[in-house]
Protein backbone atom coordinates (compact mmCIF):
# COMPACT_ATOMS: atom_id res chain seq x y z
CA UNK A 1 0.00 0.00 0.00
CA UNK A 2 1.30 3.44 -0.91
CA UNK A 3 2.41 5.62 1.95
CA UNK A 4 0.97 9.06 2.38
CA UNK A 5 3.52 11.79 1.49
CA UNK A 6 4.96 13.15 4.72
CA UNK A 7 6.20 16.51 3.59
CA UNK A 8 6.31 18.88 0.65
CA UNK A 9 9.41 17.30 -0.92
CA UNK A 10 7.87 13.82 -0.90
CA UNK A 11 4.66 15.19 -2.36
CA UNK A 12 6.56 17.04 -5.11
CA UNK A 13 8.57 13.91 -5.91
CA UNK A 14 5.36 11.89 -6.19
CA UNK A 15 3.84 14.54 -8.47
CA UNK A 16 6.90 14.46 -10.74
CA UNK A 17 6.79 10.66 -10.86
CA UNK A 18 3.09 10.70 -11.78
CA UNK A 19 3.73 13.34 -14.46
CA UNK A 20 6.46 11.18 -15.99
CA UNK A 21 4.17 8.15 -15.94
CA UNK A 22 1.39 10.12 -17.64
CA UNK A 23 3.84 11.41 -20.25
CA UNK A 24 5.13 7.91 -20.97
CA UNK A 25 1.57 6.58 -21.29
CA UNK A 26 0.64 9.42 -23.66
CA UNK A 27 3.75 8.74 -25.75
CA UNK A 28 2.90 5.04 -26.02
CA UNK A 29 -0.71 5.80 -26.98
CA UNK A 30 0.45 8.33 -29.58
CA UNK A 31 2.89 5.91 -31.17
CA UNK A 32 0.18 3.23 -31.29
CA UNK A 33 -2.23 5.71 -32.87
CA UNK A 34 0.44 6.61 -35.43
CA UNK A 35 0.93 2.93 -36.27
CA UNK A 36 -2.81 2.42 -36.77
CA UNK A 37 -3.03 5.59 -38.85
CA UNK A 38 -0.33 4.43 -41.26
CA UNK A 39 -1.87 0.97 -41.46
CA UNK A 40 -5.28 2.40 -42.41
CA UNK A 41 -3.81 4.96 -44.80
CA UNK A 42 -1.63 2.33 -46.47
CA UNK A 43 -4.66 0.10 -46.93
CA UNK A 44 -6.65 2.97 -48.40
CA UNK A 45 -3.89 3.85 -50.86
CA UNK A 46 -3.55 0.20 -51.87
CA UNK A 47 -7.30 -0.06 -52.47
CA UNK A 48 -7.26 3.14 -54.56
CA UNK A 49 -4.42 1.77 -56.69
CA UNK A 50 -6.22 -1.54 -57.21
CA UNK A 51 -9.42 0.29 -58.15
CA UNK A 52 -7.53 2.44 -60.68
CA UNK A 53 -5.84 -0.62 -62.20
CA UNK A 54 -9.19 -2.44 -62.42
CA UNK A 55 -10.85 0.56 -64.06
CA UNK A 56 -8.01 0.88 -66.57
CA UNK A 57 -8.20 -2.84 -67.38
CA UNK A 58 -11.97 -2.59 -67.87
CA UNK A 59 -11.60 0.50 -70.07
CA UNK A 60 -8.86 -1.01 -72.26
CA UNK A 61 -9.85 -4.70 -72.47
CA UNK A 62 -13.55 -5.15 -71.68
CA UNK A 63 -15.20 -1.97 -73.01
CA UNK A 64 -14.24 -2.44 -76.70
CA UNK A 65 -16.03 -5.81 -76.71
CA UNK A 66 -19.29 -4.35 -75.41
Amino acid sequence: MAQKPRNLADRAEADVRRAHEREELARREFSLAGWKYWLVMGGSVLMAILLAVGAAYFYVRVRPRL
